[in-house]
C-alpha cells in the first residue's frame, strides 16, 4: 500500500491529510497550492484532525462556481461508485441554475454546528 501524506491549513487550524494508493496525486499537488478538500474527517491517533482519502480539487477549477463555501455531500462508497461520481449524477438530474436550499439556517444552529454562514 502506498501512502501520500500532506498537511493543510486554513483560518481555523491545521489538519493532516492522507491518501491511500493514489500516487498520481504526488505530481498534481505542490506546497502552497490552494485546494478544496471534501471527505471524512476523523480524529487521528495523535489527537489532531485528519482527512482520509478526501476528494481534492485545485482552487482554479472552482473559481466562479457555486461549489465554493457550500456543503458538499459525501456518500458511502462501494464497488467503484465514488462520492464524486454520485454527486455528478445527482447534479445532472437537477434543473440548471438551481443551487442548494435558499432557506437560511437558524443562526444558533449554524453557530452550534460550526457551519459556514
Amino acid at each position: 500500500m502506498e501512502l501520500l501524506e500532506a498537511e493543510v491549513a486554513d483560518a481555523t487550524g491545521i489538519a493532516q491529510v492522507i491518501w491511500f494508493n493514489q500516487p498520481h496525486l504526488r505530481h498534481l499537488l505542490h506546497p502552497g497550492d490552494r485546494v478544496t478538500l471534501h471527505g471524512k474527517v476523523i480524529r487521528s491517533k495523535r489527537g489532531g484532525l485528519q482527512l482520509q482519502n478526501p476528494d481534492v480539487e485545485r482552487e482554479r477549477k472552482w473559481v466562479g462556481q457555486s461549489s465554493v463555501g457550500v456543503l458538499v455531500p459525501t456518500y458511502p462508497e462501494t464497488a467503484h461508485i465514488t462520492s464524486r461520481w454520485l454527486r455528478a449524477q445527482v447534479a445532472a438530474l437537477l434543473p440548471p441554475g438551481r443551487g442548494g436550499s435558499r432557506r437560511p439556517c437558524l443562526p444558533h444552529v449554524r453557530d452550534r454546528e460550526g457551519l459556514i454562514p
